[in-house]
């Protein structure tokens, strides 16, 4: 993630959130300390996901649990903010 406001991976994105397909979810952002530094839930578009461009450049991890009426779904990882 490059938060320098060029328009281009600006935001720590969840592909497809927009389409709908996950109405339930939560996404958690830890630093590298494990404090939580985002809490999202039912996210529903790109505009709601997470901007980190006051967050210092870092390792960081995420936790992503969605759920819908068929499916459910966990994702852990992480990512980097460059500055």
């Amino acid at each position: 993630v490059t938060p320098n406001g060029h328009g281009v991976n600006d935001k720590f994105l969840i592909v497809g959130i927009d389409r709908g397909c996950y109405p339930t979810n939560k996404l958690i952002i830890y630093n590298r300390f494990g404090m939580a530094v985002c809490r999202r839930e039912n996210i529903t578009s790109y505009d709601d996901c997470w901007d980190p461009k006051h967050m210092p450049a870092s390792t960081y991890f995420y936790y992503f649990e969605a759920r819908s009426d068929t499916d459910a779904i966990i994702r852990r990882g992480c990512f980097e903010i460059v500055k």
